[in-house]
């Protein structure tokens, strides 16, 4: 059986406040993220760095670029595309807890080294003088 189940979001009647979503996320087992579409390269929820940094196995609907993000799916995180796949995949993985327990250690890592305010700038002030080279 799985345990305790919470689901927040305005369609779900609980709100998190951002502020305490990383107690949240070192508390739980796994989280689930969705953005609102997954076919733009690269383009994810914030929540997906929030789970991730904390230290939380992570099950994201996969979208475009998952690997161009740094995303490798039962490494680091743990993809789905439909909600009787990340069923599946819940039931599997919290029969695997050592292995779980792995993906999120190895996601905390991926957030530490390339997902960053700092190298986020970085990449900002490459995308900066990229632009203006050109005008």
């Amino acid at each position: 059986s799985i345990p305790e189940f919470v689901a927040y979001g305005s369609g779900f009647g609980a709100q998190m406040p951002q502020a305490k979503s990383g107690d949240i996320y070192r508390k739980s087992l796994m989280a689930v993220t969705i953005s609102l579409v997954s076919n733009l390269g690269r383009y994810t929820s914030d929540r997906l760095l929030r789970s991730m940094a904390c230290g939380c196995p992570t099950l994201v609907k996969r979208f475009e670029d998952m690997q161009g993000f740094g995303l490798i799916e039962d490494v680091n995180c743990i993809g789905w595309d439909t909600p009787a796949e990340l069923v599946e995949k819940v039931m599997m993985w919290v029969q695997r807890l050592d292995e779980l327990l792995q993906i999120g250690k190895a996601g905390t890592e991926l957030m530490r080294e390339h997902h960053t305010w700092d190298v986020r700038m970085q990449e900002l002030q490459a995308i900066v003088n990229a632009a203006r080279k050109q005008s």
